[in-house]
């Protein structure tokens, strides 16, 4: 059972992100700082990632998106966009992050150690 829970707690505190993607809309898009990555999540179920570092200049023009940077330009229809989403930093995330990263140094890791230097055999 101790092999099971060790791995499965490691690997929950290093895939949880501090950033989630929050829904904006059409009118917002121009408006939102450029370090920021944009995903428009399509009708056709695909999905456009505008990554930060890609530096895309995005403006809002006759119900067309236009993003562009220095290799790529090009544009989308708004009405063929099922939803905008702007990556932002996710204070509820950090608060779990924060307690996680408690727990693990206040119980899980005593534990361990406790387990390993042979205290599980005393009492017994």
């Amino acid at each position: 059972m101790k092999k099971v829970i060790i791995p499965i707690l490691i690997l929950a505190l290093f895939n949880y992100g501090c950033y989630s993607f929050y829904e904006i809309s059409s009118e917002e898009i121009s408006k939102t700082e450029k370090q920021n990555d944009i995903k428009l999540e399509m009708k056709n179920k695909m999905e456009i990632l505008l990554k930060e570092d890609g530096n895309f200049d995005i403006e809002v023009k006759d119900s067309l998106i236009y993003f562009s940077n220095e290799t790529i330009k090009d544009s989308i229809k708004i009405s063929e966009i099922h939803k905008i989403f702007n990556k932002k930093l996710s204070v509820e995330k950090i608060l779990g992050l924060t307690l996680n990263i408690a727990f693990f140094a206040l119980f899980f890791i005593p534990v361990v150690v406790w387990v390993a230097t042979g205290a599980e055999s005393v009492g017994g």
